[in-house]
């Protein structure tokens, strides 16, 4: 089991088999990229319409196939995932517009500009406002694009190194400290927290530890 350390009781499923390694902090997950993935049921405290940050750390193993997935509640709401080729990072929050992605719709991505496949471990944050949907690699601001609008709200499970509603897209390699907050941290806060000095859990954040 992946232990939800927020109190908010958010603990997941190790499926496929997931294998606890040495991490960032205390124990990492190590996905095998063919049917390993964590499962968290559906809360209301991952329906996150207005202001969300979700951040993790990872170390990339082989970026295999499109759109693989960090932490995703579907295509319908909010993920960290690869993009579909490249070496870098998108963050979507389905639902707000950027009039980027295509006239009309609201897929609210941004993509980075990091290649983060070089074998290091790599902190990331995707964090929207209400104004800007913005991804940050390793503390830094990676990419960022005006959005406006909430976020989508469903009832899928949060899978962390997969995406259900795409394919699953099963993640390579090895995610550590995964958090979701309801609110947006600044960019000072996102530097503290790549450096281990992050928020104290509040309003509503939810990570993932080895308990």
């Amino acid at each position: 089991m992946a232990t939800d350390s927020s109190g908010r009781h958010h603990h997941g499923a190790l499926v496929g088999n997931p294998q606890w390694q040495p991490g960032r902090s205390g124990g990492a997950l190590a996905f095998d990229g063919l049917d390993d993935c964590v499962a968290i049921k559906d809360a209301p405290d991952f329906d996150i319409t207005r202001e969300i940050t979700v951040a993790c750390w990872v170390k990339i193993a082989g970026f295999d196939i499109p759109w693989q997935a960090v932490i995703a509640k579907g295509n319908q709401a909010w993920r960290i995932i690869r993009p579909r080729t490249g070496r870098n990072i998108e963050f979507a929050c389905t639902g707000v517009r950027t009039g980027v992605s295509a006239p009309n719709t609201d897929w609210g991505n941004v993509f980075g500009k990091t290649a983060v496949d070089d074998g290091q471990w790599h902190h990331l944050a995707g964090v929207y406002d209400g104004t800007h949907v913005r991804l940050y690699v390793d503390g830094r601001l990676d990419a960022s694009i005006e959005g406006t609008g909430t976020l989508n709200v469903t009832d899928s499970y949060v899978l962390i190194g997969a995406n259900a509603e795409d394919g699953w897209n099963y993640w390579h390699g090895l995610i550590d400290e995964v958090r979701v907050y309801s609110y947006a941290l600044s960019p000072d806060e996102v530097k503290e927290l790549s450096a281990g000095r992050g928020p104290a859990p509040m309003a509503r954040p939810a990570w993932l530890e080895n308990k």
